[in-house]
């Protein structure tokens, strides 16, 4: 414990009071600890290790987005050429213009990728427009509404086959797994419920 491997301090109440604990390496699976507060030596196993040795990136918040899924009245997708709007009426049910009703489990899936995306990396941070990995121009822009207002809004590409998320409110353009940017693309003939009359239909 001369050298520690690993030694945390901490800083407590409003006074700031502090302690001090150091730990030495593994040894036989086991760390010997001790704490400026008692002079004694005490051990502790690997699992208790696993839960301090991580890099600053493990220790991170990775969601990028965030809101209650029923806070969200409509959604404005951008894929390619294509607008998208999507609308929620006062029954919960979804429709795509105003006219072809969506099914209701795609829409809560899809909302659950948005709110849930998670950063792989984190390549560009503290940015407030999206002008890297071709973002200014990406394969998808998802906004998410409540009435009027904005509540978070995401941009995704596939840039040189890496797949990169820009989030406005997070202000940061990260790294994605390739499972949510295709959970990301809204393929119509997917959502919209065939088991119903579309109003234009029943006119």
């Amino acid at each position: 414990l001369s050298r520690p491997a690993y030694e945390i301090d901490l800083y407590l109440g409003e006074a700031m009071a502090h302690k001090n604990v150091i730990l030495s390496k593994l040894k036989d699976n086991v760390s010997h600890v001790k704490d400026d507060s008692r002079p004694q030596v005490m051990t502790v196993d690997s699992l208790f290790i696993r839960d301090i040795n991580k890099t600053f990136f493990q220790f991170r918040y990775k969601k990028i987005s965030e809101y209650s899924n029923n806070a969200v009245d409509s959604i404005v997708v951008t894929q390619g050429d294509s607008i998208l709007f999507l609308t929620r009426d006062n029954k919960d049910d979804w429709f795509l213009t105003g006219e072809k009703k969506l099914k209701s489990w795609k829409m809560n899936s899809f909302l659950n990728t948005v709110k849930n995306l998670t950063a792989k990396s984190f390549l560009v941070e503290n940015v407030s427009s999206p002008r890297k990995f071709g973002l200014g121009n990406p394969d998808r822009k998802i906004e998410i509404f409540h009435g009027a207002e904005l509540i978070q809004s995401v941009y995704v590409n596939d840039f040189n086959e890496t797949k990169v998320a820009f989030s406005p409110k997070a202000r940061v353009v990260v790294e994605i797994d390739d499972s949510s940017f295709n959970n990301l693309e809204l393929k119509v003939d997917d959502f919209v419920d065939t088991t119903v009359t579309t109003v234009e239909e029943s006119n």
